[in-house]
């Protein structure tokens, strides 16, 4: 993030091109932005009046998780369901036992548990790693009562802590032209800056549109210049409307 434009590290208000993405500057010394401060991606882990832990977490990973199991569930109940009604068929048309078939092809069927084995593995695999991922690194903290904010790559290492002024943020916009679409990327990146070395550690967070990156930086700049008041309630505090219920599809519609 060492502006070549200006010679300079980044201001707020600066705009720049590179590698055929644009790139506005929000921070150091970050303004009001005008935009509705909010996280659409739940990235506030823990939020009190000292300090506010800036990271993904394991509840953007619930309707994963439900359709997961949900899909292993229903698996199992509909092999069990057609081994039972077969063994029905078998016993008004041969007389034969009702649990028969369910007993001696269905349930000692190696093959047939092996693929639910195997689907299990390709769902369950990869919401460990990012359970995995989430859960040991650490999260970036906007400590508000020490106007500063510490981020720990791995841990065990020593934090890098910067002033809250010396913050640099930015949102960024770009394009990627293939033979089949246009796609738009839009992502908030923060970087941080070592006085000691200059070396500026960059975080990034993807999102969907250029003004949802600014609402992520816009929550975390009234939190920290106005405390955790100035944050909206979060939408779905009802289960009713938790991600993946009836209610909540109706709400997003």
């Amino acid at each position: 993030m060492n502006n070549s434009k200006y010679n300079r590290l980044p201001h707020a208000g600066d705009f720049e091109v590179e590698s055929g993405a644009e790139a506005f500057y929000l921070a150091p010394k970050p303004l009001p932005t005008g935009s509705t401060a909010f996280t659409g991606q739940r990235m506030h882990r823990e939020v009190n009046d000292v300090f506010l832990d800036f990271a993904h977490g394991v509840s953007g990973l619930e309707f994963s998780i439900r359709t997961s199991v949900g899909l292993v569930i229903f698996m199992i109940v509909f092999i069990v369901l057609v081994g039972f009604f077969l063994g029905v068929h078998d016993y008004f048309k041969y007389g034969s036992p009702v649990f028969e078939i369910l007993l001696e092809l269905v349930l000692p069927n190696y093959y047939l548990w092996g693929i639910i084995a195997i689907l299990m593995l390709m769902a369950g695999v990869p919401l460990y790693q990012s359970i995995h991922e989430i859960t040991t690194v650490p999260p970036v903290r906007f400590n508000r009562q020490r106007r500063e904010v510490a981020y720990v790559r791995q841990k065990g290492e020593p934090p890098l802590i910067v002033p809250w002024e010396e913050v640099i943020a930015c949102v960024t916009a770009g394009t990627t032209v293939s033979q089949y679409a246009v796609m738009h990327s839009y992502s908030l990146m923060i970087g941080l800056r070592d006085s000691s070395s200059g070396e500026v550690v960059r975080l990034t967070l993807n999102v969907g549109h250029l003004s949802l990156a600014v609402s992520e930086w816009e929550a975390l700049r009234v939190y920290m210049e106005e405390g955790p008041l100035a944050l909206p309630e979060p939408l779905l505090v009802d289960e009713e409307f938790q991600e993946g219920t009836v209610a909540y599809f109706h709400m997003c519609r």
